[in-house]
C-alpha cells in the first residue's frame, strides 16, 4: 500500500481507537447510572400468580432485614395453608454490595435454623412461602438495593 493510500486511511483508524479507548475509559455498559431495570422473578407455567410486587432494601451493617407487611403493598390475605404457596422473587443492590439471603421457617421460628438461599449483589429464588426471607448484611457499610416478587400457588 502507497503512503498516499495509507495517509487517507489513517484519520479513520485513529478516530476507530479513540472511540475504543473513549468506551473502555469510561466504562462501558457498567456504568451505574444506566443499568436495566430490575427484572422479576421468572414464573413456571405450573404456578398461578396470587400477587406480586416490589419494595426497597435497607439493611444495617452486621444487620439482618426481614420484610414486613409495612412493606409489601396491598398483600391480600392468603390461606393459613402456605404448603401450597411458594415466593419467587429478584434483588439487586446498589454498588454492588453483597448480600446473603436466608429463610427461617415459620412454623419452627424459635428454631433458629436459617438456611441459606441465595448470596451476592444480585440474585433471583424460589422459596417455599412457609420460609421468612432475611437479608443479611455482614458488611460495615449498609446496603440498599431493590427486590421484585411474586406470590404463586402451585397448580
Amino acid at each position: 500500500m502507497s503512503k498516499r493510500r495509507l495517509a487517507r486511511f489513517l484519520p479513520a483508524f485513529a478516530l476507530i481507537f479513540f472511540a475504543m479507548l473513549w468506551s473502555v475509559a469510561c466504562g462501558g455498559d457498567d456504568d451505574e447510572g444506566h443499568r436495566e431495570p430490575l427484572a422479576p422473578p421468572p414464573v413456571s407455567p405450573n404456578l398461578t400468580v396470587l400477587h406480586q410486587g416490589s419494595f426497597s432494601l435497607n439493611v444495617s451493617p452486621d444487620g439482618i432485614y426481614f420484610p414486613g407487611p409495612q412493606e409489601i403493598d396491598g398483600l391480600p390475605m392468603f390461606p393459613d395453608d402456605c404448603a401450597s404457596l411458594v415466593l419467587l422473587f429478584s434483588y439487586r443492590t446498589d454498588g454492588k454490595k453483597e448480600l446473603k439471603v436466608k429463610g427461617l421457617s415459620i412454623n419452627n421460628p424459635s428454631s433458629n435454623q436459617y438456611t441459606d438461599i441465595v448470596q451476592g449483589s444480585e440474585g433471583s429464588a424460589s422459596v417455599p412461602a412457609c420460609q421468612q426471607v432475611g437479608f443479611l448484611n455482614d458488611g460495615s457499610g449498609a446496603v440498599s438495593g431493590e427486590v421484585k416478587y411474586v406470590v404463586a400457588r402451585t397448580r
